[in-house]
């Protein structure tokens, strides 16, 4: 992993550093703004996140946060963005970091999501919204941690005003559960050594 990682950015991780990783296909509904959002407000700077993921060349949204994660490369230490994420770099990544996040926007839009599944055989618990199948996979504070509503309509998240209070709404649970996970795993480490 220490490998992978220092051949986007000189990144040194020790048995104490605290890893998580956004990385899927970059488009809207997958919601890379919750990852955006959580590294600008600065709380973790200790965190190394991991961003990867490339868009259709035709999805404007997805295009657009490919700039944004790589402005985050840029701008803060603790963010690498991993432009090229592919199969090979995935099957290093989901089995070395410590969380995955994963934010799909409620119900159906992600049909049903194997990110979290990949991490999941390689024992790495996920923050997962309730979209997909991790609603049947994840048992909160088992083997993973799930934040949101159980949604059964399909909302047009993007044109329909009740997206965006879901999304703020979300965005505050997801925001609460990883302040949690962070805090439980540092809690545990500091313990440990």
């Amino acid at each position: 992993m220490q490998g992978l990682i220092r051949s986007y950015k000189s990144i040194e991780l020790n048995n104490d550093s605290f890893v998580v990783a956004w990385v899927r296909r970059m488009t809207l509904y997958k919601r890379p703004h919750f990852v955006a959002r959580l590294i600008e407000e600065g709380e973790f700077n200790d965190v190394v996140f991991i961003l990867g993921g490339k868009s259709h060349p035709m999805d404007k949204d997805g295009l657009i946060y490919m700039k944004k994660f790589r402005e985050l490369h840029r701008k803060y230490k603790n963010v690498v963005y991993i432009h090229d994420y592919d199969v090979i770099k995935a099957k290093t990544i989901l089995k070395g970091i410590d969380v995955l996040l994963f934010t799909p926007f409620p119900p159906g839009w992600e049909a049903s999501g194997t990110s979290f599944m990949k991490a999941a055989i390689n024992g790495v618990p996920s923050i997962a919204s309730r979209d997909g199948a991790a609603v049947e996979l994840i048992t909160d504070g088992v083997n993973g941690w799930l934040f949101g509503s159980d949604i059964r309509e399909l909302i047009d998240f993007a044109n329909d005003p009740r997206g965006k209070e879901i999304d703020e709404r979300e965005y505050t649970e997801f925001k609460a559960k990883f302040s949690q996970v962070y805090d439980y795993i540092t809690r545990i480490r500091s313990v440990s050594t």
